[in-house]
């Protein structure tokens, strides 16, 4: 992931939430983002509903469909994304933003394609963007923190965040809210117990 991108990242996600009437600490939907750019979303389940769909998807998916999780698929001059709804409805919001990550922050189209074996054939340097891109539209830096300071389980923050256990795991992690807490809390016992002790000292 190239400098600086994190920073950026973090930006960005308030800006797209600030688009969808969000602030830093409500859960987040991203079927809703798609809708606000005119993105369709296509479930594998009902593409035998819509015969133009199963035709632009049978490539992207090919039969393989447990390693399939979503893709930003190319049809005329517009974009819809093909999503595997066998997968849980928290993973699928982790895939959806992934997929609209790529597009928000302009990836080279002609890269995002799956390969023959039904996997991502993409950059991994773009993929780790997507990746971190999502995360922030899912759980911001910001509400990561507000999580830790409220002693918020990885369970809880799924929970209420609507993502799977994993990402909010890993969101914990990468944003290192919990350290950040646990050295805000140390500081402050330390003046306290400095504070007491000195009134002692006084008294």
């Amino acid at each position: 992931m190239r400098r600086g991108f994190k920073t950026e990242a973090k930006k960005f996600a308030i800006e797209v939430r600030a688009e969808l009437g969000l602030d830093e600490f409500s859960p987040f939907d991203p079927y809703e983002l798609a809708r606000e750019y005119g993105i369709p979303v296509f479930k594998l389940s009902e593409l035998g509903k819509d015969p133009d769909a199963r035709c632009a998807a049978a490539h992207y998916t090919n039969g393989r469909l447990a390693k399939f999780s979503a893709a930003l698929v190319p049809w005329g001059e517009g974009r819809f994304i093909l999503e595997n709804d066998a997968h849980s409805r928290k993973s699928r919001h982790n895939s959806i933003s992934h997929e609209m990550s790529h597009l928000l922050r302009e990836h080279p189209f002609q890269e995002v394609v799956l390969a023959v074996d039904g996997c991502r054939s993409f950059s991994k340097e773009l993929e780790d963007e997507a990746d971190c891109q999502a995360g922030e539209l899912l759980i911001p830096h910001a509400a990561a923190l507000r999580a830790a300071e409220l002693d918020w389980s990885d369970d809880q923050v799924a929970e209420f965040y609507d993502v799977s256990v994993p990402l909010a795991r890993m969101r914990m992690n990468f944003s290192g809210a919990r350290k950040v807490i646990a050295n805000k809390r140390s500081f402050r016992q330390r003046i306290a117990q400095g504070w007491s002790a000195r009134s002692d000292r006084q008294g």
